[in-house]
């Protein structure tokens, strides 16, 4: 007779699995952190402050215009709308 080598997992293992997941987490935050702090002393020793802030304020101004505007495909919901009613159940639109 052969034996199953089929082990499934313990509590034990998923308990394991979970603690690595929360330190890999707090480990990517970690550094995060330490990226964010770089950055800004950076920023702040460029003397590029005003500059900057003004620069992520168009951006996200553009931003929102773009997503309002209706230019985008996930935004035109016109657009959405009429490749919805082309679609046909198993039957091509082409003749």
């Amino acid at each position: 007779m052969k034996k199953n080598n089929n082990k499934k997992p313990t509590n034990a293992d998923f308990k394991n699995a979970i603690n690595h997941l929360i330190r890999e987490t707090y480990e990517i935050g970690r550094y995060l952190k330490n990226v964010d702090a770089a950055f800004t002393a950076y920023v702040q020793y460029k003397k590029d402050d005003d500059k900057f802030t003004k620069y992520l304020d168009e951006r996200r101004q553009d931003a929102a215009n773009k997503q309002n505007s209706g230019k985008s495909a996930s935004g035109d919901r016109t657009a959405q709308i009429k490749d919805i009613q082309t679609r046909t159940k198993g039957k091509s639109n082409k003749k």
